[in-house]
């Protein structure tokens, strides 16, 4: 009050924050445990946010910790009456200075402070994100806002610390703080914001602190601040200017505009108070079991991000090319639209939902409001942004606001199940292109048909970058495995189980599978022989049986009671698109039930599923929580019910389920009727160019050798000039289509039809062949859509232990014959695509390099269409059925080649001495060894090796060096190349 009426400014113009002696410490005393009980709780921003965000019954925990501040508030409404604010946790007011309207936010950092000696509260304190967000909303229109805390922000628990820190430089001008009796103002910035922050001191605390203030001068409009620090003299019993604090105790900073401030305000007005469901989809998103009991502590901060590469892991010789491992953070600090390229079940859901949540939490960004679409029900225009953003924050835009912020560039859309189709990406290309200044993600699977895995983006979204998820690393595996044991020492022994069981059945190292892993071996699970279906089978058995659905009549739904009803529902929601209105749902259940003449209610059913996290429900839409629940399900269903399993299986409709058939055959042991199935389509529809397709011809391409007057000069050369990462891409991406196209024209006449355009040719040729695939029942299906068939028959196989051989061992030849004639089929497109690039550059290639060009690509080629096969294949289980087809000896070639690359890749016993075998053959072709070579460089490169596997690949080297006399400096670098490899392979690893 006399420092008001000493400097004549009225008190609605005086803003006071609670600190650590404005509490009643009494209070706190008399209740510790408390105190303590909720401190331990207050640990995550979702916790704290919780706490604000309810209304605490008298005489509860928490009502009796906030009411240590009681005293406080009560004198300071009395004081400050035109404050706005009723909660512990702030206090706003705002006052017009010229035609500028100013606001400051009282911001109560003390109401988990204890107030004891000897900074017992130093990082123990909690202001509380929401309650920021809360005091903006009173805030919303002012010119100029300051936030004033006691307690500066390294008092904070580390948590709330990080995202009260976000929001002050992204939100307010001014932050001024007391408490450390120190005078230090500074500039805050980074990418997302910045702000002044003004720490002082007191007026006088005692002798042995820092005595005194300082006046701050702002002028609005320049964004330029001064202060004036003043200290207090106890010689002279003056204060004077600060001088031990800057010159002259004169501060001057000038805030610098870092982004459109309408902008800002527009960002933060729509995110504030929406973050924390940001936060919930996520944590909703990452617990992969919806159980109290066995669900793990897992922590934001504490995600594990799979591997992000940019660029190609290896290049035409077999050595490291340009891939580059890409952060999370460095990844969404950019502003080039992408493809997150990721395999099934490799975590692009959770990463969308991942980068979400950082877009709009995280420091260093630019201010933006990320929107995660589901592809598959978007529609492509304001209404649907506009429906898209009520799903992930539970509020929303009107539809001229969503298209004027699109325009500004204002959203970040992510687009979650993309699938391949050219429909969905021409109209991402489109949106793109009418939204520039917005970004755009695409969270997509590869096309698996071919040897480009890139085809289908590099030709529908060409100006996006491409960017994929690789394999967990095995520090990754041990820190997921570590947040699944919540942090004790149990982690890793859990991992060291999950590194034994993925090598010995060959699973893929995705967090899907490894968290399933994860949770089977918490849960004692006998895990003798496992496969994805059996993982998904053993969780849903746990929830379903766990499931206590109220007792409606009579009866209680039991577990093979919900698995059925599931089963069914997983049916009717695939004709759906996969999601439905919660309405929908019910009707759904309630006819089921009425069906069946069971008493059970519909709603309680749903509710009871959600609630187990078996179905999730957003904004009135109820889907499976994952896809793959909904295909185990869809499965499960097809196994219960033959006829229709028939129907699925007549014609080529086993094409749209193929990761459900997949699953039935991990369910069954013997799968003889699914391979007769696929075997049938495939022996009455062979595709025009497989039955034209000389198998002979890979023996003339597989006896070529390089030619040996070409220097190691030479071959750099072409290499650095006709065989460049972006050639080769172009190449391999044009082959891998011309070769999967019908074929029923010859390239040069579909050439001469689109008058010498490459892409119309080759647009019309793939457009007329899927039309007939549809069409036709008889006619002979297009190479892409044979190898469809090819990779689900693949998959299938390798699920069937118990299948007789009599059946899955010839149908393991056809998928070897099959991808050895689409190497054939793409060896043959080259020529063409050679003149191609050579009208592209205006250059004929010499004849001498054209042949060293065909021959590297070959090898390179056909290393791709192994690392193919094994992505299909591979497995331990296949090692019987594949020693059989050897011993029988009907092999070519390359079918006799690609099954000792599986061999390796599944690290069978024998594998280096089928290869040693192959090596010393009398008159072996440099074009084989060249390929054990690549192959060798490739496994370098993609695997952690431990020390045997390490010793055999070099033995192998030596015995190639032995056959080929190489010289000492060949051998050294190759050794070289796979050391170099080794070592960057062992480094990611331990990341």
């Amino acid at each position: 009050m006399p420092i008001s009426q000493q400097l004549d400014v009225p008190m609605e113009r005086v803003f006071v924050a609670p600190g650590n002696h404005d509490i009643s410490r009494e209070l706190v005393r008399k209740i510790p445990s408390i105190h303590r009980g909720l401190a331990e709780k207050l640990t995550s921003n979702q916790a704290i946010n919780r706490v604000i965000d309810t209304e605490h019954e008298d005489g509860s925990e928490t009502a009796q910790s906030l009411g240590r501040m009681k005293n406080f508030y009560a004198e300071h409404d009395e004081r400050h009456p035109t404050h706005s604010g009723t909660s512990p946790y702030f206090r706003t007011g705002t006052f017009a200075h010229g035609d500028r309207t100013v606001g400051v936010a009282c911001l109560n950092s003390a109401w988990m402070a204890t107030g004891e000696s000897e900074d017992s509260d130093h990082r123990k304190l909690v202001l509380g994100e929401r309650a920021v967000d809360m005091a903006l909303a009173d805030l919303e229109g002012c010119d100029f806002k300051i936030a004033v805390h006691h307690h500066p922000l390294d008092w904070l628990h580390p948590t709330d610390a990080d995202a009260v820190d976000l929001l002050l430089r992204r939100s307010f001008d001014l932050s001024c703080s007391g408490h450390v009796h120190q005078s230090k103002p500074r500039l805050t910035m980074d990418g997302s914001g910045c702000c002044i922050a003004s720490p002082t001191g007191s007026v006088f605390a005692g002798r042995e602190w820092f005595n005194g203030y300082q006046i701050v001068e702002i002028d609005i409009p320049d964004r330029r601040y001064t202060f004036h620090v003043r200290e207090y003299f106890d010689n002279r019993r003056e204060f004077d200017r600060a001088v031990r604090v800057a010159e002259n105790g004169l501060v001057e900073f000038q805030n610098p505009v870092l982004h459109d401030r309408s902008r800002i305000d527009k960002v933060e007005s729509f995110l504030q108070g929406s973050r924390g469901r940001v936060r919930e989809c996520l944590e909703s998103q990452m617990t992969l079991v919806g159980d109290d009991e066995t669900k793990p502590n897992l922590r934001i901060d504490d995600f594990v991000a799979p591997p992000l590469i940019e660029g190609r892991a290896n290049s035409i010789d077999g050595s490291g090319s340009d891939a580059q491992d890409l952060s999370i953070e460095s990844f969404l600090s950019r502003t080039d639209n992408a493809v997150v390229i990721g395999s099934r079940h490799s975590g692009k859901t959770t990463l969308a939902y991942y980068s979400a949540y950082m877009l709009a939490y995280g420091p260093g960004l630019i201010p933006q409001i990320p929107v995660v679409i589901d592809t598959r029900n978007f529609r492509f225009n304001p209404y649907s942004i506009r429906g898209q953003l009520g799903e992930l924050y539970e509020r929303s835009l009107s539809n001229p606001e969503a298209k004027a912020y699109a325009a500004e560039g204002i959203f970040t859309f992510l687009f979650d199940n993309c699938s391949c189709g050219e429909e969905s990406f021409k109209k991402i290309a489109d949106f793109a292109e009418e939204y520039p200044d917005c970004r755009c993600l695409v969270f997509a699977s590869p096309n698996m048909d071919g040897v480009s895995p890139d085809r289908h983006f590099n030709e529908h979204l060409p100006n996006f970058t491409k960017i994929h998820i690789g394999a967990l690393t095995r520090g990754r595996i041990r820190a997921l495995s570590r947040q699944w044991s919540n942090g004790d020492r149990d982690g890793d022994a859990t991992y060291e189980t999950v590194i034994n069981q993925l090598v010995r059945d060959g699973l893929p190292r995705t967090p899907y599978m490894v968290s399933l892993l994860i949770w089977a071996i918490q849960q004692k699970k006998e895990l003798v022989k496992i496969n994805e279906a059996l993982l998904l089978q053993n969780m849903m058995d746990h929830l379903l049986g766990k499931a206590d659905f109220k007792q409606s009549v009579r009866k209680v739904l039991n577990p093979v009671g919900k698995e059925i009803t599931l089963q069914n529902f997983a049916y009717f929601i695939r004709s759906k698109g996969s999601v439905v209105d919660e309405n929908e749902a019910n009707e759904f259940l309630i006819a089921f039930f009425k069906r069946k003449a069971l008493p059970f209610i519909g709603s309680d059913v749903l509710e009871k599923l959600i609630e187990r996290g078996i179905l999730h429900r957003r904004n009135g839409k109820v889907a499976f929580k994952y896809e793959a629940f909904e295909e185990y399900f869809y499965a499960k269903h097809l196994q219960s019910n033959r006829a229709e399993l028939n129907v699925t299986l007549e014609g080529l409709n086993f094409l749209n389920f193929r990761r459900e058939l997949e699953l039935l055959a991990g369910l069954r042991p013997e799968n003889a009727d699914l391979i007769s199935a696929i075997e049938k389509v495939l022996d009455s529809r062979v595709p025009d160019r497989f039955r034209k397709c000389n198998i002979g011809e890979f023996d003339r391409i597989s006896g070529s050798e390089l030619d040996i007057q070409l220097t190691k000069a030479d071959l750099g050369q072409i290499r650095r000039t006709r065989l460049t990462n972006e050639k080769v891409d172009k190449m391999l991406d044009e082959a891998d289509r011309r070769a999967l196209a019908r074929g029923e024209r010859t390239v040069r006449e579909s050439l001469e039809r689109a008058k010498g355009n490459v892409r119309t040719a080759a647009e019309e040729r793939e457009a007329e062949s899927i039309s007939k695939d549809q069409l036709s029942d008889s006619m002979p299906i297009r190479p892409s859509t044979h190898m469809a068939a090819i990779d689900l028959l693949a998959r299938i196989i390798r699920n069937s232990d118990f299948t007789d051989y009599d059946s899955k061992g010839p149908a393991t030849k056809r998928v070897l014959d099959s991808w050895t004639k689409i190497f054939l089929l793409i060896m043959d497109e080259l020529g063409a695509m050679l003149a191609v690039i050579e009208n592209d550059e205006g250059e004929k290639i010499p004849d001498k390099e054209t042949e060293s060009i065909k021959y590297l690509l070959a090898k390179f080629i056909f290393s791709n269409i192994g690392a193919a096969l094994i992505h299909h294949m591979a497995s331990p289980t296949m090692a019987d059925t594949l020693h059989a087809l050897i011993e029988e000896g009907e092999f070519t070639t390359g079918e006799h080649l690609l099954t000792l690359f599986l061999l390796e890749d599944i690290d069978d016993e024998s594998w280096m001495d089928l290869w040693i075998e192959e090596i010393e053959k009398k008159d072996q072709s440099g074009f084989v060894i060249d390929s054990f070579v690549q192959r060798l460089l490739s496994l370098t490169y993609t695997k952690a090796l431990d020390t045997e596997q390490e010793k055999r690949v070099h033995h192998l080297v030596d015995r190639i060096e032995k056959k080929l006399g190489w010289t000492n400096e060949k051998k050294s670098e190759v050794i070289q190349q796979m050391q170099k490899a080794r070592d960057l392979r062992q480094l990611e690893q331990r990341k």
